[in-house]
């Protein structure tokens, strides 16, 4: 039996360029690159967990890596990475199927690192520190806020993770996100990142698998208890008052 609708990859570069196009601030008019040049190969450097180079490499009639890296350098700036985070998030949000159920959900919390190498001063400042790994102590980090539906992972929202950003006001600000888009948590999962992350060992010690880890403003950390029902969920993490 053909399904009635069928997505085929067109279909989903033109879906995802319209709505990167419509949010980001990203606007080229070179001489060899354009707009849709550069968010083509950043769609699918992302698409297979690859580089830029990689992308230039495959891709056909599109500029070299180092002229799409600097286009994109000098369009998304330091100084702007939280204007940067709100669009990623409007681009999110507009990405949420209508009929995903908004009552009720398991939604996972989680922090996600990937080694960082650069040398700019700048760059380096925004970056977090910590134990030295794949021959760099410095990383870039997100905080994001997921569901698995269909058995595909929706990642709903997401915060930078910087320097001088307290994680327990990141977790907060990604609880207010859900809320802002009308999201009625059952409880609140930390992902494994989270849970091995040193500093909330009640989390540590509660495990990825424990449906009732959830965030109380109102202590330094992850409050674990067992909680009996949704209904007392509003009152630890204040979302409905």
């Amino acid at each position: 039996m053909i399904p009635e609708y069928q997505l085929n990859a067109k279909d989903v570069r033109h879906q995802a360029m319209k709505t990167l196009q419509k949010h980001l601030t990203l606007e080229v008019k070179g001489y060899c690159c354009t707009t849709e040049m550069i968010l083509d190969v950043v769609l699918k450097a992302s698409a297979e967990r690859s580089s830029i180079e990689a992308a230039c490499a495959d891709l056909e009639q599109v500029a070299d890596s180092n002229t799409i890296r600097r286009y994109l350098n000098e369009a998304m700036r330091v100084e702007n990475l939280l204007q940067q985070e709100a669009e990623m998030n409007a681009i999110l949000a507009e990405s949420i199927p209508l009929s995903m159920k908004r009552a009720d959900l398991e939604v996972a919390i989680d922090f996600h690192g990937e080694p960082f190498y650069g040398k700019r001063a700048d760059l380096r400042a925004v970056a977090c520190r910590g134990q030295a790994k794949q021959g760099t102590s410095h990383f870039t980090r997100v905080a994001s806020a997921y569901v698995v539906w269909r058995d595909v992972r929706l990642t709903l929202a997401l915060r930078y993770v910087l320097p001088g950003r307290a994680k327990l006001d990141i977790l907060q600000g990604l609880l207010d996100d859900l809320k802002r888009l009308g999201f009625q948590l059952q409880s609140a999962v930390p992902g494994q990142g989270l849970c091995h992350d040193r500093d909330y060992p009640l989390c540590a010690a509660a495990g990825p698998t424990h449906h009732h880890c959830l965030l109380d403003p109102r202590q330094a950390g992850w409050h674990s208890s067992a909680v009996s029902g949704a209904r007392e969920l509003p009152d630890l993490l204040h979302l409905y008052g």
